[in-house]
């Protein structure tokens, strides 16, 4: 070899070991191994000096790890391209060499040379001397925080903003929570995990104190090192995490490639033990011992994504009950997450040509692509943000909820004109909207049950489908309308609810009214105290120029509306028995609230007007919704979409969803709860899972007597978006049909 060759080795040896040669240099040195034997040889001896001086210079790694490059440089020659030399063309000339004696000039420059070599070897064996007895750490900036996520500082001077560069020989930087993630100069990407501490050693060295730290070394990167109280990790192609325990513990858990351990502590002996892919090893603290463990497949933070607040831990299984909490993250032992419905932002049915539907895209979780009321009264309606993917979906047996009041006027005398109406409100949904006001004008159906009364048989209804209703105009006359600003009492405006004629027809002393809403946007409810209320707020009609003065007329036992009536317009009694006995309502949403409900917590706590009790999961007498067994509980009528193909993004070399699985059911004795259903009620719901809009599993009619239901459907790379529906299997709807998915999962490839 010339001198010139061996003196660029040494430049391009030194320079991979500082962590700065470039792509170029880095190229042109392979290329000098592959094509001069003898260069191999000087570049084992450059290793070997540079090991010796492992002391003095701290940036070089440890004699082993050396000899391991050069196993995998030797490995690279033998499976490396042949370099093919054009062979001369035959009549090419050939020249015999002419041999000639070297003048002594040449011989002087020979000499020179080598006298140059060895000064600059002394001078650089000086300079590492001085360094050694001089250590003073030297500040460059060799990485990027490139993203954070919740991230808080445990020390303030170590506070970053994305975007900002990170320096070697600041000390340890303590991130007390969040995660953040390090792009490294040679492409090292590093996420670390709070609660950690660590520190930037070298462009090619990080020391992990105490934390969670995940790897993923580039081809320019490989050499890349891990350090820890009584480790050293070095990576020779690899993706790796490392966990790092207060009381000095270390595991190593390589994911792909493999990795160097070095355990054992400073000036003694040391274990070496190569990690190849999905192996993992931990590290004693107390004497470095070194044994197998099982790999945590998803124990570190992998990617994240702070503008969609998304976590991938590696999951190739992804549980939906997280997707829905709004990541990927196993959520916490006790926790509950509600995807809760938007109680003003519910797209109106519009009528196109694909026909009406209501969907209301998820904007800020890229998992869920939106969630809707499926009632498909009015055709087919929309389950994803795809406007050509619609479902026929059954119909609901949704019936507009109409309350009944009469009033006995038999005991009135005087002058009946300006009568008023007064409701006291309790709650409401839809400020401003006006209750229509219907008047009974055929006494002869007066005479209706309280007890009995429903669509089939209240006076003055006709069959209509469901989600619809229809009056016969001869049998009720619309009386005007009352309108609501708020709880408390409201009273009628004469000029807007003119009660005189009707008042001055009845031939009876019965006076029926009917109210109802006429237009809705199926966000409206509004619930009024009944007559099993407070008296004094009980629904009455006023009469102020009565004889003795202004009477009022309240709604008499067994003949008003004995009803707390709310249990949405599924029902199709109109009043009935009495529930809670103090409130009656007018409300036409066939949704509640807090419709999908994604806990852990396995139990779920009802509204005070709903009983204020708390239910307690579980299937064939097993908790479930627990950390163990999370659970998507769905209250009936809701639609849940997700975004399969977004979901893939995180998944390990985007790997196509090819199986859905969950285990469904209602939860055991749910009715126990309800302070309206102890007598015999048992929940009941149908579930349906779409697949891009087409049916792909139904079961009607599910309720706590049946044993759960398994569902495993198989995906295609194709299929997009999956859809969980359920709505309520009879006409009896209540707060209390849910049903549960257990473990929901899709498995990618």
């Amino acid at each position: 070899m010339r001198v010139q060759d061996k003196i660029l080795i040494n430049e391009w040896v030194c320079k991979a070991l500082e962590g700065t040669i470039s792509e170029a240099e880095s190229q042109r040195l392979q290329e000098a191994l592959v094509a001069e034997p003898q260069a191999i040889r000087y570049y084992q001896s450059c290793i070997h000096v540079n090991a010796g001086l492992q002391k003095i210079q701290p940036l070089l790694a440890d004699s082993f790890a050396m000899s391991l490059c050069l196993e995998e440089m030797a490995e690279y020659e033998k499976n490396a391209e042949v370099i093919h030399v054009a062979e001369p063309d035959d009549d090419t000339q050939r020249t015999p060499v002419q041999l000639a004696p070297v003048p002594a000039s040449a011989r002087q420059n020979s000499r020179m040379l080598l006298y140059t070599a060895i000064l600059s070897t002394a001078a650089l064996l000086l300079m590492m001397l001085y360094v050694y007895h001089n250590p003073r750490p030297i500040r460059q900036e060799v990485a990027t925080l490139i993203d954070s996520l919740n991230a808080e500082w445990g020390n303030p001077e170590h506070a970053l903003r994305n975007g900002q560069r990170v320096m070697t020989a600041q000390g340890p930087a303590v991130l007390n929570r969040g995660m953040v993630k390090l792009l490294y100069d040679d492409g090292v990407e590093v996420v670390i995990e709070g609660p950690a501490e660590y520190e930037l050693l070298s462009s090619m060295e990080i020391a992990l104190h105490v934390g969670r730290l995940f790897a993923s070394v580039s081809d320019a990167g490989k050499g890349f090192t891990v350090r820890t109280q009584n480790t050293r990790i070095i990576d020779l192609g690899t993706e790796f995490g490392v966990a790092a325990d207060a009381g000095g513990n270390t595991e190593l858990h390589v994911f792909k490639g493999k990795t160097a351990l070095i355990a054992g502590f400073e000036r003694k002996q040391k274990e070496i033990v190569e990690v190849s892919a999905r192996q993992a090893r931990r590290v004693d603290a107390l004497n470095a011992d070194i044994r197998a463990i099982e790999l945590a497949a998803t124990g570190f933070a992998r990617a994240f994504d702070s503008r969609k607040r998304t976590v991938w831990r590696g999951e190739s299984v992804v549980d939906l009950a997280y997707v829905l909490g709004g990541d990927l993250i196993p959520m916490g032992a006790d926790e509950a997450v509600l995807a809760r419905l938007p109680e003003t932002r519910w797209l109106k049915p519009q009528q196109d040509e694909l026909g009406p539907g209501i969907f209301q895209p998820i904007a800020d979780n890229p998992f869920v692509n939106g969630i809707f009321l499926p009632n498909g009264v009015d055709g087919p309606i929309a389950v994803s943000t795809d406007a050509q993917l619609r479902w026929e979906a059954p119909l609901s047996p949704v019936r507009q909820k109409i309350s009944f009041l009469r009033f006995d006027i038999r005991s009135l005398s005087g002058d009946p004109s300006g009568a008023v109406l007064r409701l006291n409100v309790r709650d409401m949904v839809g400020v401003g909207k006006p209750i229509a006001v219907y008047g009974l004008v055929q006494d002869d159906l007066d005479e209706w049950s309280e007890a009995q009364l429903s669509y089939r048989n209240a006076p003055g209804l006709r069959d209509a489908p469901l989600g619809r209703y229809a009056l016969d105009p001869t049998v009720l006359q619309r009386l005007g309308t009352i309108t609501f600003s708020g709880s408390g009492a409201h009273y009628s405006d004469p000029d807007r609810l003119f009660l005189d004629d009707f008042v001055r027809r009845d031939a009876n002393g019965l006076l029926t009214l009917a109210l109802l809403c006429e237009d809705s946007d199926l966000s409206a409810e509004w619930r009024f105290v009944s007559k099993e209320g407070d008296p004094s707020q009980a629904p009455a009609l006023i009469f102020p120029h009565a004889e003795n003065g202004p009477v009022e007329i309240t709604t008499a036992h067994g003949n008003g509306a004995d009803t707390y009536a709310a249990h949405d317009n599924h029902h199709k009694v109109i009043t009935t028995e009495k529930t809670h006995g103090a409130e009656t309502a007018v409300r036409v949403r066939n949704y509640w609230k807090e419709t999908i409900l994604i806990t852990n917590a396995g139990t779920v706590a009802f509204d005070a007007a709903d009983g204020g009790e708390t239910c307690t999961f579980s299937l064939n007498q097993r908790p479930v919704g627990t950390a163990a067994n999370p659970a998507v509980a769905m209250r009936a009528n809701a639609g849940a979409t997700f975004d399969l193909h977004q979901m893939q993004r995180y998944v390990p070399e985007n790997r196509p969803p090819r199986r859905f699985t969950a285990v469904c059911g209602v939860p055991e004795k749910m009715a126990d709860y309800s302070t309206v259903y102890r007598d015999g009620y048992v929940p009941s719901v149908n579930v349906y899972v779409l697949v891009d809009g087409r049916l792909r599993f139904s079961r009607t009619d599910v309720n706590p007597t049946r044993e759960p239901e398994r569902i495993r459907l198989e995906l295609t790379p194709d299929d997009r978006y999956l859809t969980l529906v359920v709505t309520s299997a009879t006409e009896q709807k209540t707060p209390f049909d849910w049903c549960l998915f257990v473990r929901p999962r899709i498995l990618f490839e």
